[in-house]
């Protein structure tokens, strides 16, 4: 019994293992269904995705074929539009392409004549320049034999002419640059001198249609020059304009053409340059072996500068800067001595005021005033010896009264009165004061030397 019921039990055992074993078996099979039911639906998923997706890519490609097919027929349109527009330009440029090739003929006769032409004008052009050299020679011939001025010369100084005229020009294009203007202005005048100059090298003077053209264009010159350096006090300065310039370039060419073609005769009084003047005097022994030319040139500029020289006299007086040009038989007659030459004129009254009973005297120069001079000079001894008798008591009107007051008050110089602290009052005795009111210094070699200076 207990055999029976222990096999039962084995039996049972058995049963339930297997029962376990069924289950674990049918739950595995059933996760394996499972897993394979969740990937059939995730498959189905994806299939309807996929067929989802398949319907809207052929709308959108649809549409996008259908859309691209709408532009590429608007497309074709437009090009069918450019297509008879260029149909329509290679017609027009057939036929500009037909015109061109009519003028490229027409042109080629027109080469072929002007060629002709050209070679028929080459010809003419090389007989006149054998003519105009002909011309030139006999030109220059011409200007030899008469003593005038050679061709070369007139042919530099229009060279000249034509570099004032472009430098004139040139004012206009220098924008603000006043200083710069001013410059060019100077440079503009410098060249002009050279024009100048070079007829007094050639013995020849202004001529006076020349000087006349000269003249206007400086005045054009210092009206620009005054207002780029700035002298607003001058009524007549102004800016460069066009009206100026044309107005220079007219002169400039009158200028050339007579200096191109004008006979200039010969100055009868030779013309010098200073150094040449200088060797004359060397020459001559006016000068000393150390005197230097540099002396020479800043005293003539002096005398110059001082206007101590005639008009049309001893130096040239020139429109232009340059060289000092003078008069070679004027200072071949000249007795050149500075030290009286540069206080020629300055006073041309040398005066004896004075009262003889105190013998107070007063010697002094003056150049036209007498009068109000003696005036002065009575006042200023009246206030000293109110009781004298003051008196004018001589009067030497002489060109060289300046240096002639100078020799005097040398001369009487140890004579000055204490009282009136000046170097032109003097006392002296009879016999002294003889020398100037009874012309005792007509016997004074020296007195007289500077006495009858002239020049």
């Amino acid at each position: 019994m207990s055999d029976v019921i222990q096999g039962l039990y084995h039996r049972i055992f058995e049963l339930e293992l297997m029962l376990e074993i069924e289950k674990w078996e049918r739950t595995e099979v059933e996760k394996k269904l499972n897993l394979e039911i969740e990937k059939k639906e995730e498959i189905e998923k994806l299939l309807q995705f996929d067929r989802d997706v398949t319907n809207k890519l052929d709308v959108y490609y649809v549409e996008l074929i259908e859309s691209m097919l709408e532009e590429a027929k608007h497309q074709k349109e437009i090009l069918k539009e450019q297509c008879c527009k260029l149909e329509d330009k290679v017609i027009h440029l057939n036929k500009q392409l037909y015109i061109a090739e009519q003028k490229k003929e027409s042109y080629l006769r027109s080469y072929q004549e002007c060629f002709q032409e050209r070679h028929i004008l080459k010809c003419d052009v090389y007989q006149n320049n054998i003519r105009i050299k002909e011309l030139k020679e006999k030109l220059e011939y011409c200007y030899n034999n008469n003593g005038n001025l050679s061709l070369s010369i007139r042919e530099n100084m229009c060279d000249i002419l034509k570099q004032v005229n472009e430098m004139c020009h040139s004012l206009k294009l220098m924008g603000r640059a006043r200083i710069r203007r001013a410059n060019t202005i100077v440079k503009i005048k410098n060249k002009l001198g050279e024009y100048e100059t070079l007829f007094y090298i050639n013995n020849r003077l202004l001529d006076p249609e020349i000087k006349g053209f000269c003249m206007k264009i400086n005045t054009i010159l210092n009206d620009w020059g005054d207002y780029y350096r700035g002298y607003n006090w001058s009524e007549t300065a102004k800016a460069v304009e066009d009206q100026e310039l044309y107005q220079i370039a007219e002169l400039s060419n009158s200028l050339k053409y007579i200096t191109l073609y004008k006979v200039f005769d010969s100055n009868p009084n030779p013309i010098m340059h200073i150094d040449n003047v200088y060797e004359l005097f060397i020459n001559k022994f006016v000068f000393l072996a150390d005197y230097r030319l540099s002396r020479f040139r800043k005293e003539v500029e002096f005398l110059v500068e001082n206007e101590k020289f005639e008009n049309d006299m001893f130096i040239i007086s020139r429109i232009y800067p340059g060289d000092i040009f003078c008069y070679e038989n004027d200072f071949r007659n000249l007795d050149y001595n500075f030290t009286l030459m540069k206080t020629y004129k300055k006073a041309k009254i040398l005066y004896v005021f004075g009262d003889q009973s105190t013998q107070i005297y007063k010697v002094g120069v003056t150049f036209s005033s007498l009068s109000r001079r003696f005036i002065e000079a009575e006042e200023a001894y009246r206030f000293r010896f109110p009781n004298g008798t003051f008196k004018k008591l001589k009067v030497i009107s002489n060109n060289n009264a300046f240096k002639l007051e100078l020799y005097v008050k040398k001369k009487f110089i140890n004579k000055r009165h204490s009282l009136f602290q000046s170097t032109e009052w003097f006392s002296l005795q009879d016999n002294e004061v003889s020398y100037l009111l009874n012309e005792g210094y007509l016997q004074d070699e020296e007195f007289m030397k500077i006495y009858n200076y002239y020049f």
